[in-house]
């Protein structure tokens, strides 16, 4: 099994290509055993079962035909199909991708793109720009604990809320500081202060006032959230500005899609907001009061409306439903998540033409729009661009949820 690798390691090597090629050059031995005269019982010894050698990739609509014409031309025609059991695809950018004989067409294969150079020019390209594009570089570049010190550094002396957000966030947010170095240096209280318009900095202080015991913090701040402007946890910060410099000729298209990958790879660690103790303050008890039902009304609004992301949109519905709001809204608004989930999962489809720069700068421009819209925004657009509504979106998830058990079964 190969070691797992870190984002911040460049896979310059993959024993999975070297598996493969291993195995192209063991079905040549074969061949050539099976070819060259010998006795007929050294034959039958040296040649193995038909099923253990492997059959090229052919499309799942022609593989019968493929798989018949096989058997009835021999065996040495099933030895030189082993040999050949690789087919290339022509990619952006010059590529060719390998794609193995019993493996599907999927994002796995964009493991064979390179993307040191890309990496290499978009990191040297941040290092010129503002704090936090200087602070993305450090993630990028720097391996994990150097990256922390020295994004954290920087956070804790500059102005920057997105630079301060995005070293709050790498460094584990709210998590019990056996806070390594530097990151000690952070708080959500000083992000709050430079980003007072952004809730997601106040759920990060009221989830530590609930750590201490302190009802009186957890009531302000959750007044705060309230009160805020906006819900962004700056998960589209270092995406954006990933997109907004690496290169963009087409040999750096498909290498910059597997960089974002990285990329959204590592902040999938990181700490969400503290969602739980907006939960917490507006529990079915809670929300008997009066007075914390506005607040609660007031935060379910904001994170249905003017959230980034689906999460934040389904906590707020989740919220909405304790404080009082209908089934039929609550109703709509699953509809809504389910509809962007669908539109999102075709935007960044497999179909068509794959690999090609027209998928790969697709795929880019959503992401894009994504990072600087967030994806509950980008959704919406989306499904009122393209002349369907929410509930034909909704029931084209539920159909596609439907089948999938079957296909899975079929092999599909």
């Amino acid at each position: 099994m190969a070691a797992p690798r870190i984002w911040y390691d460049p896979p310059p090597f993959s024993w999975g290509r070297v598996v493969r090629i291993g195995l192209i050059w063991l079905a040549v031995v074969v061949v050539l055993l099976v070819l060259m005269p010998s006795p007929p019982r050294e034959e039958r010894a040296a040649k193995p079962p038909a099923e253990e050698l492997p059959l090229a990739y052919v499309p799942p609509a022609s593989r019968p035909l493929a798989l018949a014409t096989s058997a009835a031309s021999g065996p040495p025609r099933t030895a030189v199909a082993a040999v050949t059991a690789v087919r290339e695809i022509e990619a952006c950018g010059g590529r060719r991708l390998k794609v193995a004989a019993d493996k599907p067409v999927d994002a796995s294969l964009l493991e064979q793109v390179d993307t040191r150079d890309v990496r290499l020019r978009s990191v040297t390209a941040m290092r010129y720009g503002g704090e936090a594009a200087r602070a993305a570089a450090a993630l990028l570049d720097t391996p994990g604990p150097a990256a922390l010190e020295a994004v954290a550094n920087a956070a804790a002396t500059g102005h920057d809320a997105r630079a301060y957000g995005l070293a709050f966030r790498a460094c584990g947010g709210v998590r019990p500081p056996q806070q390594r170095g530097s990151c000690q240096l952070l708080s959500a209280d000083q992000w709050s202060r430079l980003d007072p318009d952004n809730a997601a900095p106040w759920l990060y202080v009221a989830a530590l006032a609930q750590q201490r015991g302190d009802e009186a913090g957890v009531s302000e701040a959750m007044q705060r959230v309230a009160k805020a402007k906006r819900v962004d946890d700056v998960a589209g910060v270092l995406p954006s500005l990933v997109l907004q410099h690496a290169p963009r000729d087409d040999a750096s298209l498909l290498p910059t899609v597997r960089l974002l990958g990285e990329v959204l790879e590592q902040q999938a660690a990181w700490s969400l907001p503290a969602y739980g103790t907006a939960h917490t303050f507006c529990s079915d008890s809670a929300v008997r009061d009066p007075a914390r039902r506005q607040t609660c009304g007031e935060i379910a609004d904001l994170l249905v409306q003017r959230s980034t992301t689906l999460i934040e949109h389904a906590n707020g519905a989740a919220i909405g439903k304790r404080v009082g709001w209908t089934d039929e809204k609550i109703q709509a608004l699953k509809t809504e998540r389910d509809a962007i989930g669908e539109v999102t999962g075709r935007a960044l489809a497999l179909e068509g033409d794959p690999f090609s720069c027209a998928w790969a700068r697709r795929g880019l421009a959503h992401h894009r729009s994504v990072a600087e819209q967030g994806e509950v925004e980008t959704g919406r657009v989306a499904i009122r661009q393209s002349g369907r509504d929410a509930e034909q979106w909704a029931k084209a998830a539920r159909e596609r949820m439907e089948k999938a058990p079957q296909v899975r079964r079929g092999g599909g």
